[in-house]
């Protein structure tokens, strides 16, 4: 799954890049023809992609689109922020052990940060545990040896400030207006 991924993720920015070696006015072209409400990533940043898509691109910041046709087509007047997010395929209709587990969510819908539930199992050799304990009890308990069958341990704090799949920065654009 994980090479599926990075597949279809290089094909994605193959295609961006053909699309900007292609002869001039065929990557605005096809930007131009792409119907309101599509989302695409690009390594345009939002001059250039202005300059290029006709300036009917604008970066996915969750601004008012006030009569827009995307407005007109959604009755949403804000895009979807998606700075910083990764982006979920909708899971129409597929199972939730696959897909999202939060099911059917709306499209622009978010999520917050999860760690999914983990265990930490430690190994320990079976049988009777004992330590001498300097100091515990008085007189004639004094240093004795005290046995246990039962431990209690934690395991350390790790890792960054997030959970993450390894990733990319990309601008993401929607289309909120026809040509």
């Amino acid at each position: 799954m994980k090479n599926k991924n990075i597949y279809f993720g290089l094909l994605a920015l193959a295609c961006v890049s053909l699309m900007s070696m292609a002869k001039p006015g065929r990557a605005q072209s096809f930007l131009l023809d792409m119907p309101v409400g599509t989302v695409i990533h690009s390594m345009l940043n939002p001059a250039q992609m202005n300059s290029v898509g006709g300036g009917v691109w604008v970066l996915m910041d969750g601004r008012s689109v006030e009569g827009s046709a995307y407005e007109s087509i959604t009755k949403q007047s804000r895009i979807p922020d998606a700075r910083g997010l990764f982006l979920r395929a909708q899971n129409s209709g597929r199972s939730r052990s696959f897909g999202n587990p939060d099911g059917d969510m709306r499209p622009g819908a978010t999520q917050g940060d999860q760690v999914g539930v983990h265990t930490h199992p430690i190994s320990m050799h079976p049988g009777l545990f004992a330590f001498v304990a300097p100091g515990l009890g008085v007189g004639a308990n004094s240093g004795k040896t005290v046995a246990f069958n039962q431990i209690s341990a934690s395991v350390g704090e790790a890792g960054g400030n997030e959970t993450r799949p390894r990733a990319m920065t990309l601008y993401v654009y929607i289309k909120i207006n026809e040509s």
